[in-house]
């Protein structure tokens, strides 16, 4: 990423489209809702769905479940990141923390799928804004950490604090990483 391109004017855009994301799914439930409430048979069903209605209208900040996550790999992540330009030569080929530039043990034989899919043991897919915070399981908004340093000690990051996450990982761990891991 370029030194002049500030974070948050990068953010700020993938902010907006989850955020217009999240509203699109949000009228279509009060649209599939309403059609409920038409077809409606009993006036228990009928009760239930109107409040279930009235409490999506009223709360702005509601978000409709995600449900269970489903991430990306790790190497679709990289590559991603890659292709912002947060890594300066652009190669993924060896997986490695974007934290602390640490490099998980890998064969020069395996190919970079297989150094990626080894490289899960050792590198999780960290949320810049947490999941419990409104972060989606895209890949703008996850980077691989090393799971036994830079993911454990970053910092929790919630909604519209995705450019300080980032920040935080460009900086590098703050604290020294142990030599054993």
């Amino acid at each position: 990423m370029d030194e002049q391109t500030s974070v948050n004017d990068w953010w700020e855009p993938c902010r907006q489209r989850e955020l217009a994301a999240l509203m699109a799914r949000t009228t279509a439930i009060l649209t599939d809702l309403d059609r409920d409430i038409e077809s409606a048979e009993t006036a228990r069903e009928l009760k239930r769905l109107r409040a279930e209605r009235e409490y999506v209208r009223a709360r702005p900040d509601w978000m409709p479940s995600r449900g269970k996550a489903r991430l990306p790999s790790l190497r679709k992540i990289a590559g991603y990141w890659a292709a912002a330009g947060l890594r300066a030569d652009g190669d993924i080929s060896v997986p490695s923390c974007f934290g602390c530039g640490w490099v998980p043990p890998y064969s020069e034989t395996d190919s970079v799928s297989v150094r990626w899919r080894k490289a899960s043991r050792y590198l999780d897919r960290a949320h810049l804004v947490d999941r419990a915070e409104g972060g989606l399981d895209q890949v703008q908004n996850l980077i691989p950490l090393c799971w036994t340093w830079c993911h454990r000690i970053m910092p929790p990051y919630g909604t519209g604090q995705g450019g300080d996450a980032l920040r935080w990982v460009l900086d590098g761990c703050p604290a020294s990483v142990p030599a054993e891991r």
